[in-house]
This record gives C-alpha cells, sequence and structure tokens, in this order.
C-alpha cells in the first residue's frame, strides 16, 4: 500500500517536529528526485536547434544522462575515440577565471 503525502509528512514530523510542512514537502520531493536519478526510472527527450559547423553545445541541468543522439530521425553513433578533427573554438566562451582549479566544463559533443 502506497502512502500518501500526508501520511509522509506526519512520518516526518515524529522525527523531526521543528521542521514546517513546507520543508518537509521539499525534502520528500528532493527524495524523490535523486530515488529517480539512482534508478534511472525518469526519462525523457530534450530537443535544441544546432548549428552549422558548431560541435559543442551547453545541455540544461535537466539532463542527467545521455543515452543516445539522433539527428533529423537517424542515430548518431559514439565516438569511440577522440575526433580527427580537434575543435577547441568552445574553449574562449567558457574558459575559466584566472585562479580556479579544477574546472571541467561538461559539453555535449556531437560530430
Amino acid at each position: 500500500m502506497a502512502m500518501t503525502q500526508k501520511q509522509m509528512i506526519e512520518m516526518v514530523r515524529q522525527h523531526h517536529p521543528t521542521l514546517s510542512e513546507t520543508q518537509i514537502r521539499l525534502f520528500l520531493n528532493q527524495a524523490m528526485d535523486d530515488f529517480a536519478r539512482k534508478t534511472r526510472i525518469k526519462e525523457g527527450a530534450f530537443t535544441f536547434s544546432t548549428v552549422a559547423d558548431q560541435r559543442y553545445y551547453g545541455l540544461s541541468d535537466d539532463i542527467i544522462e545521455i543515452i543516445s543522439v539522433d539527428y533529423d530521425g537517424y542515430d548518431i553513433p559514439r565516438l569511440g575515440t577522440r575526433p580527427e578533427k580537434r575543435d577547441i573554438t568552445w574553449w574562449n566562451q567558457y574558459q575559466p577565471q584566472k585562479g580556479i582549479i579544477g574546472w571541467k566544463q561538461e559539453r555535449l559533443h556531437i560530430s
């Protein structure tokens, strides 16, 4: 039997009586999101416009993992190795400020 939201709130209040109902709902929603990410039960599709000769694109924070990429109805296979032609034009756009160590910008690689 599934618990209702009200029952979950009451259960949390037993252990944390000082939390407001709003805080409890926020924590419950965060727990559901974490569970969905870890179990990979949450799926979706995202679309965006592409530009000729542009290899890298920024992604929405809602994207957890890229399972596949297609263009105009055709599947784009993953690269097993580095591309023949390197494109670092995106570097200047996303270059970190001086003094930042360990910076990593995740980008979608389309070829």
